[in-house]
């Protein structure tokens, strides 16, 4: 019976977390976009690294893509 309130207790804890993570780094790629857009492309580069991709926008503009969080 023990075993059985440790087991539970043990998956309960490890899904909770496994939750909040998910939602602190979708926070974290919100305050990134955030803080990048409509910036020129030598400050993104500066302040973020070395971007995956770089596509042409409609208007002219470029979209620099990062894959990853540093």
């Amino acid at each position: 019976m023990k075993i059985k309130i440790v087991l539970l207790l043990f998956l309960t804890l490890t899904l909770t977390s496994c939750g909040v993570y998910q939602d602190t780094n979708e926070s974290e790629i919100e305050k990134m976009k955030e803080r990048f857009m409509d910036r020129h492309r030598q400050e993104v580069i500066i302040n973020g690294g070395i971007h995956d991709e770089i596509s042409r926008a409609e208007e002219g503009g470029e979209l620099t893509t990062y894959r990853r969080l540093n």
